[in-house]
């Protein structure tokens, strides 16, 4: 049985509706780890990184500072200002206030800034909200509720290990301003960077990553992780059925009935390759996943797989902005997805 055939045989049959792919006016850069939600109407996107040419040329990796906004029957995205400081790779959750930004990576190091990101009806405006009380980068974040939820991520980005710690904003008045950080209990399981996260029921998913390993002393290497739970308030964590395959920094969200949704990833099939595939990878998975009753079903693909990028709801879709296409590569591509939220 092939790896693709035996793949498929671990999965649930689903009635797979009609998932459409529609494509929004493109990026002004090809990005990927940049943060992005929705606040009155608008999606919102800042920061990220891109390289100067593919990687595989001898490329530049080069972070990006600004922030950019679409509307409904826009055709062009406008940039609306740049970050206080160029971050990728943080996590960030949409709200009725604004755009929750949390954590990242600058050129140098992890940041522990969080900041919020609105629009004003003319421009994006920046309100710094309370540090994080560690720096964190490949984190991933969450509403739910008056509660964003933080988790895993790395302190560095020489960091020899991931952190299964988890960190908790609440605002329950709506008001992040005055919201602190406190500790939640950390994930079970290995600590784990670039988790796919999604609020749904109330509650809080988490599914796969990558752990980092010592290999050798000094260096490290991705473990990619198939696990998957549920964080509830009263009750904790609770583990969840395992993945067909690891998702590593793939775009989650929830879907109208509450459901788990998982689009594409990084299964870690060719990871470690000598020499690296380059312009020769085939891509990242393209398979959407969704929880339902307990059980992963397959429940379409999207045209392409894009990682480090987010999924957000927005008019009744569900919109992937840019993204790695495949390693040291990125993507000006953005895509809305209908049939999955109806």
């Amino acid at each position: 049985m092939t790896r693709r055939n035996l793949l498929s045989a671990m999965l649930a049959p689903a009635a797979l509706g009609e998932v459409r792919a529609a494509a929004l006016p493109p990026l002004p850069e090809s990005i990927a780890g940049q943060f992005a939600g929705v606040h009155a109407g608008r999606l919102i996107v800042a920061g990220g990184t891109s390289w100067s040419k593919p990687k595989w040329d001898g490329g530049e990796k080069r972070w990006t500072p600004a922030i950019y906004s679409l509307g409904s029957g826009e055709t062009e995205w406008r940039k609306c200002g740049e970050q206080a400081e160029p971050l990728a790779y943080g996590g960030a959750a949409s709200t009725s206030a604004g755009v929750v930004c949390i954590g990242g990576q600058g050129p140098a190091a992890a940041s522990a800034l969080a900041h919020l990101l609105l629009w004003d009806g003319s421009k994006v405006k920046q309100y710094r909200l309370a540090d994080l009380p560690e720096p964190r980068m490949m984190l991933a974040a969450s509403l739910s509720g008056g509660s964003v939820l933080a988790v895993g991520g790395q302190s560095a980005p020489d960091a020899l290990d991931a952190s299964s710690a988890v960190w908790r904003l609440d605002a329950l008045d709506g008001n992040w301003n005055r919201a602190c950080w406190r500790k939640a209990p950390p994930i079970p399981g290995p600590g784990r960077i670039l988790p796919a996260m999604a609020a749904c029921h109330r509650g809080f998913y988490v599914a796969s990553g990558a752990s980092l390993l010592a290999d050798p002393p000094g260096r490290t290497r991705r473990q990619y992780l198939r696990d998957a739970f549920r964080f509830h308030g009263g009750s904790g964590w609770t583990a969840l059925p395992a993945l067909p395959a690891a998702v590593v920094a793939a775009p989650a969200c929830c879907d109208a009935s509450g459901r788990f949704l998982v689009i594409g990833g990084d299964d870690g099939a060719l990871a470690g390759q000598v020499p690296e595939p380059g312009p020769r990878h085939p891509g990242f998975r393209r398979a959407i996943l969704r929880l339902e009753a307990g059980v992963w079903r397959e429940a379409g693909s999207v045209p392409v797989g894009l990682v480090t990028t987010a999924a957000v709801r927005w008019r009744d879709s569900i919109v992937i902005p840019g993204g790695e296409d495949r390693p040291g590569s990125r993507a000006a591509r953005v895509f809305s997805i209908q049939g999955l939220t109806e």
